[in-house]
């Protein structure tokens, strides 16, 4: 009798490409090589993914490994996203592959693919630290606005828009 041995798949990467902060789709296929049928796509593993980033299914957390990686049920593939570092609009790219098993355990895993991450830039809205204004009629009232950007990455800038002024209100800097 011989016993079977898993073949290591082949695996497909899709663009991964999304917003700061948001879940970016993670898309990944694999196929087994075995030609006698008998295997399937257990599984796949995602290294490198940057500190703080989150990997989900179907929007269940899913933890890291020892080593740093995520190992993804092959069933859960399909609702696969990464979400960045908070604020963060950096690219990186992660490690992914996939792994085969036999009916007996045997599992083989796929040379790792580079999987680029794109992400685009979102502003974050300005916290309001403090605003309100009061005064005597026909004076300067001092507007005391005062904010800050939650990103202080420093890709982000602020302006004031002031509306709904009365009638004749001239305002200063």
């Amino acid at each position: 009798q011989v016993g079977a041995v898993a073949d290591a798949p082949t695996l497909r990467t899709g663009p991964a490409i999304g917003a700061e902060d948001g879940a970016i789709a993670l898309r990944l296929s694999a196929a087994t090589t075995d030609i006698d049928g008998s295997e399937r796509i257990a599984a796949f593993r995602i290294h490198d993914l940057p500190d703080g980033a989150v990997v989900r299914a179907g929007g269940a957390v899913l933890a890291r490994e020892a080593d740093g990686s995520v190992l993804v049920d092959a069933a859960a593939a399909p609702g696969l996203t990464v979400t960045t570092p908070p604020d963060s609009d950096a690219d990186f790219t992660l490690r992914v592959s996939a792994i085969a098993e036999e009916p007996n355990g045997s599992r083989a895993e796929s040379a790792p693919r580079d999987l680029p991450v794109r992400v685009a830039a979102v502003a974050d809205a300005p916290i309001w630290l403090r605003v309100g204004a009061s005064g005597t009629e026909d004076s300067a009232i001092p507007l005391g606005l005062a904010a800050q950007l939650p990103d202080a990455d420093g890709s982000e800038r602020m302006t004031y828009v002031i509306s709904g002024l009365p009638a004749g209100a001239v305002l200063n800097t």
